[in-house]
Formats: structure tokens, C-alpha cells, sequence
């Protein structure tokens, strides 16, 4: 990683673009007093601050001329401050900066080379929209700035302007000539590349934290919701097939609820899985749950929970029964690590790759993995078991049953494949699930998700446009680390790791930093946009 990367990670790296208009509409009402208040002051100073050398027709067109910045700033946002429209909010924030820099810019000319004030203003500018908005528009704010301080510094060595025009007894500098008035402006321009560095810094750490936050309160209320769940659900007590009696409810999900459960007669412990009655009149539906019964009986009992029966109940429940597995599930599990050492990392991703590619060989993609969807059994380091195979895919063509449709969007939101959010079925393969466990991996390195959003727009928007920063870049760790998850999150599946055990394998040598030349390579010739932050060597290969 070269310092310009770790540069660009550290202080450009934001939130997942676009924002959502709601973001941008809260900076236009206090600007609707704000621009008057700077318009009073500037008319104000036309009785405060006569003093000796004081040119009231010169202050006069500043008070003219520096009206355009406000009024213009009040007009765009009595306009926009209802807009639903992204686009045009960002253009309206543009516009926004580009009068407040207009009038900083006019305020500098009346007040001198040695106004301090206009040059603070200039880095308020900037500061607030990189902080509030995000790296672009903070950008354009910077560029505005640098061009509205050059332009006029550049009018003043040429003599169109004349410096303080209000004071002309008091500009200074420009006796010094043009030399200091270029001196004067590489520093402002400095102080506001400064400005703009030291906001991003801060703005982006606390976005971080806000993130975490967020997730934490998340997984918190799941945890609230699962810990109810654990007491009688709707068929808690009752019979299922005359030889099991349901006890408390262990989970409930989509498309069902998990009891705990005892066999009569030799009380052995075992888990239920009962569909939701609201589904056992679609057809699909009741498929796919015959299916999960099937994948789970076809996979090693070593993998997934080993299933004793699957039926219907009298009343129509249709049910699963399996292992009651003790332990629990990676998200749990992860919510009170926050995150773990590469080493563990190396260890739980070799753990889960055997259960994937015996699910691949089974020719069965599990399409849903997720840290909820893998069990740690208790008694042993990552001993793990795949749940929930209700979205699986036989990958013998599927789509002759009519359960998939390629316009679907199945998964879940943060750890998408892009083949799975654009609904591309005939690309589904082994390689999206191992896109899924690159962002489990990611998860466990850095205690953040590789992909945040879990509203379903903004997780299929990120699935396919949005490249997380590197690991590396929020913990401490190899730059082969960095290469390889790279190459389990590729966008094009022709780029990604096809098989769980090759990534499981080089993981742990990435851990080590031993991982081979060739995949070293492999990783720095991905498109720019995935491999930003793998330039070992200092070359990357132009975007394909």
C-alpha cells in the first residue's frame, strides 16, 4: 500500500454515496438565517467601521457586491429545502458553496491581504460542507475556495483591483509586490488544504464510530428480540407427528419458527423447525422447505445439523426435526468479541470452507450465509455447523422448478454477491458464497461490516458499486490480508475466488504474509476500483 492509498482511505474514504436526500435538506434551513445575518453585518459595518482612510463609495459596492453571496444562498434554499431529488440537492450544495465563496472572496478584497477573518471564513466554508456532506462536495468547496483566493490575488498583481479597497492606506502587502501577494496566496491556499485534511480526518473516524454504534444498537435489539423469543411460542406443549413435544421457542425467522424439543419415550433433545402457517398454502414456499430438509440430510452431519424426520402435521404444519445444537450463532458470537486476530480469522474461515465446499460438491449453493447462519458448536475452537438453507440453489438448474426468477433479489442485505443484487441466476455459483464469506471475514478482521446499508435499495446499490476500505486500514495488518479479501469481494466473478477452500488456504498464509507471488499479483491486477489499496509493489494495472 503506498502512502498516497493510505492517504486517500484515511482521509476520502465516506459513506456509501449517494446520501439520502433527507441528509442534504437539513443544511439548507439554518442557512435561511444565516445568509440574512451575514447580509445585516455586512450593511452594519458601513456605520461601525469608518475610521481614518476610510472609502465609503468602495465600501458601498462591496455591500453590493457582497449581497449576491447571501441572497443567492437564500434563494437555493427556500428552493431545495423540500427537493426529494439527490441530484439536484448535491448541485444545489455546490451552488451554495460556490456563492459563499463569492462573498469570502469579496469580503478578502475589501478587507485586505492581512484579513485573517476572510481566510477563517474561507476554511469554514470548507470545513462545513466536507464534514457534513461528503468528500466530493467537500472537494468542490476546497477547489472553489483556492480559485475565488488565486483569481483575485491574480487581479491584484495585474492592478485591476486595488487591495483593501475600503482602507487603501492600510494594504501592506501589496507594497511588498508581487512576490508577497503570491507568497500570501500559496499560504491561504495551504491553510485551506488544512482545513480540508483535518476535517476529513475527523469526520470520517466519527462516522466510524457512528457506524459501530449503529450496528452495535442493532445487534442489540436483535439480541432483546431473540432473548423473548426464548420462551412459548404458539405451539409450545403440542405434539408434532405424535412422538415430539415442542418446548420453548428457540428463533423465529422468515419463513419459520425453531422450538426446542424432546422425543418421547427416550427424551432426546432435538430441535424443530416449523414453517409459518401463512406460508403453507404457497407452493414455492413448502418446496423450499422440503428442499432445506433435502439439502440437510444430503450434507455430512459434520457440516450442518444432522435431521431425523421431516413431515406434516395434522393441522397442516409442515416441520423439520434436527440436532438441537448448543452453542452459538458467529453473530453473537462476534457482538461480544467486536473482532478477532487475523490468526482466528485464518481458523474460522479454514472451519467454515470444508462445510461450503461440501455443499458445493453437493452441488447446492447456500445463497443466505451470513454470521446468523453459522452455529460455533460448543466444546471446540470453531466447530462449525451452516443453518438455514431455505434460499439454497441446486445448481442442476433450478429454474425448471419455477422457484427462482431471475429478477429476484435473495440474500441478505450486507452480504450480497453483485450477481445475487442485480438478479443475474445464470452467474449464481459457488463464487457468491464465497463473496459472502469474504464479507464474515471482513466482519470478523475489523469489527465493521464490509457493506453497512441494510435498507434494500442502498444494500443492492453497494453490493454492486461500493468497494469497502481495506482491513488494513482499520486494524493493523499484512498487506497480503488486504490482497486476498480483495479477491474474495471482486465485483466480477471472473476475478473472485471460485472456491471456499482456496481462499480459506490463502488466507492463512496472508495471515503470515507468505502468500505466493502469482496470487500477490493476481490481486494488484484487479480493476482500480477493487484494488485501491493492494499496491505492494507501487503498480497497479490500469482499470479494465
Amino acid at each position: 500500500m503506498t502512502a498516497f492509498d493510505s492517504l486517500r482511505d484515511v482521509f476520502w474514504a465516506d459513506e456509501p454515496e449517494p446520501l439520502a436526500a433527507a441528509h442534504y435538506r437539513r443544511a439548507f434551513p439554518p442557512i435561511l438565517w444565516v445568509c440574512p445575518l451575514l447580509l445585516v453585518t455586512s450593511i452594519g459595518g458601513r456605520y461601525a467601521t469608518p475610521g481614518p482612510g476610510f472609502d465609503p463609495r468602495a465600501y458601498d459596492l462591496f455591500i453590493i457586491l457582497n449581497a449576491i453571496g447571501p441572497l443567492g444562498g437564500m434563494a437555493v434554499s427556500a428552493l431545495m429545502r423540500r427537493s426529494e431529488s439527490v441530484p439536484r440537492l448535491r448541485a444545489a450544495a455546490c451552488l451554495m458553496v460556490a456563492f459563499f465563496s463569492w462573498g469570502n472572496a469579496i469580503g478578502m478584497w475589501m478587507g485586505g491581504d492581512e484579513s485573517s477573518l476572510a481566510v477563517f471564513m474561507f476554511s469554514l466554508v470548507i470545513a462545513i460542507w466536507r464534514g457534513w456532506y461528503d468528500a466530493k462536495i467537500g472537494l468542490f468547496a476546497l477547489v472553489s475556495s483556492a480559485v475565488a483566493v488565486c483569481s483575485l490575488k491574480t487581479l491584484q498583481i495585474m492592478g485591476a483591483v486595488r487591495a483593501n479597497a475600503a482602507y487603501p492606506a492600510h494594504a501592506s502587502i501589496i507594497r511588498g509586490g508581487a512576490s508577497s501577494v503570491i507568497s500570501a496566496m500559496v499560504w491561504d491556499v495551504v491553510l485551506f488544504g488544512i482545513a480540508f485534511v483535518g476535517v476529513s480526518y475527523v469526520a470520517n473516524r466519527a462516522r466510524a464510530g457512528d457506524r459501530a454504534a449503529e450496528q452495535e444498537r442493532r445487534e442489540r435489539r436483535l439480541l432483546e428480540v431473540k432473548l423473548a423469543e426464548r420462551e412459548l411460542g404458539r405451539l409450545s406443549g403440542s405434539l408434532i407427528a405424535g412422538s415430539y413435544e415442542l418446548l420453548e421457542l428457540l428463533g423465529r425467522g422468515a419463513m419459520g419458527e425453531v422450538y426446542a424439543a424432546k422425543r418421547l419415550g427416550t427424551g432426546e433433545a432435538v430441535a424443530i423447525k416449523v414453517l409459518h402457517t401463512q406460508h403453507g398454502s404457497a407452493p414455492e414456499v413448502i418446496e423450499r422447505f422440503r428442499r432445506e430438509a433435502e439439502a440437510l440430510g444430503r450434507l455430512p452431519a459434520a457440516h450442518v445439523p444432522q435431521t431425523y424426520d421431516f413431515g406434516t402435521t395434522e393441522d397442516g404444519d409442515h416441520f423439520i426435526v434436527m440436532d438441537h445444537l448448543r452453542g452459538e450463532d458467529l453473530a453473537s458470537f462476534l457482538r461480544r468479541r467486536g473482532f478477532l486476530s487475523a490468526g482466528e480469522v485464518a481458523r474460522l474461515t479454514s472451519a467454515i470452507a470444508p462445510a461450503l465446499e461440501a455443499a458445493h460438491d453437493a452441488g447446492l449453493v447456500h445463497r443466505d450465509l451470513k454470521p446468523q447462519n453459522v452455529f460455533l458448536v460448543e466444546g471446540a475452537e470453531f466447530d462449525v455447523r451452516l443453518l438455514d438453507f431455505g434460499v439454497s440453489r441446486w445448481m442442476e438448474a433450478e429454474e425448471q422448478h419455477g422457484l427462482t426468477r431471475t429478477s429476484m433479489v435473495i440474500g441478505s442485505p450486507g452480504y450480497l454477491a453483485p450477481e445475487q443484487a442485480t438478479g443475474t441466476l445464470e452467474q449464481v455459483g459457488a463464487h457468491t458464497d464465497v463473496f459472502a464469506l469474504g464479507t464474515i471475514v471482513y466482519r470478523a478482521l475489523t469489527g465493521e461490516n464490509a457493506f453497512p446499508s441494510r435498507n434494500a435499495a442502498a444494500a443492492v446499490y453497494e453490493a454492486v458499486h461500493h468497494e469497502p476500505p481495506a482491513p488494513s486500514t482499520r486494524r493493523p495488518l499484512h498487506e497480503d490480508v488486504d490482497i486476498v479479501v480483495a479477491l474474495a469481494l471482486a465485483k466480477n466473478v471472473a476475478h473472485r475466488y471460485g472456491r471456499a477452500k482456496e481462499f480459506a488456504h490463502d488466507l492463512e498464509l496472508a495471515v503470515e504474509g507468505k502468500l505466493p507471488e502469482l496470487v500477490r499479483t493476481r490481486g494488484r491486477s484487479l480493476p482500480r476500483a477493487t484494488a485501491r489499496a493492494l499496491t505492494a509493489s507501487g503498480t497497479q494495472a490500469k482499470v479494465a
